[in-house]
């Protein structure tokens, strides 16, 4: 008996700790999200085609009611990273838009948004981080 009295709470701390990350997830997801929309300026339709995946599934993704998958998570941090050196570059989002829009020599002369919707994010980062550590002045 006492040995049930022992697992129960390590079982109820695992139960507690799958719904935290899970709440956690759903938080970084959708704060990503808006990220991607109000800053990088890709729309649903576009995070959907990157994805594969249904754009209602980003809109669940974005109110927080679904965590993701594990590719999509992958994705995320590489827009979070984005998301961070445009802040860090630019000293405004418009700013930090017209240059995701306009052809970027670095990227032998392809757009930034355009890598980014093809899933090159890397490349883009790569860019910026040279760009903010001073490598490209």
């Amino acid at each position: 008996m006492s040995e049930a009295r022992q697992t129960l709470p390590v079982a109820g701390a695992a139960t507690m700790t799958i719904a935290l990350k899970r709440q956690l997830e759903c938080q970084q997801a959708a704060k990503v999200i808006h990220d991607a929309r109000s800053l990088i300026g890709l729309s649903v339709g576009d995070l959907a085609d990157m994805w594969g995946i249904h754009p209602r599934t980003v809109l669940r993704y974005t109110k927080g009611d679904t965590p993701p998958k594990l590719a999509v998570r992958k994705s995320l941090d590489d827009i979070r990273e984005l998301a961070h050196y445009l802040r860090k570059v630019f000293r405004s989002e418009k700013a930090a838009t017209s240059w995701l829009y306009t052809p970027e020599e670095m990227l032998r002369g392809r757009r930034p948004i355009d890598l980014v919707i093809q899933g090159e994010t890397t490349q883009v980062i790569h860019v910026l981080a040279g760009i903010h550590s001073g490598v490209f002045s």
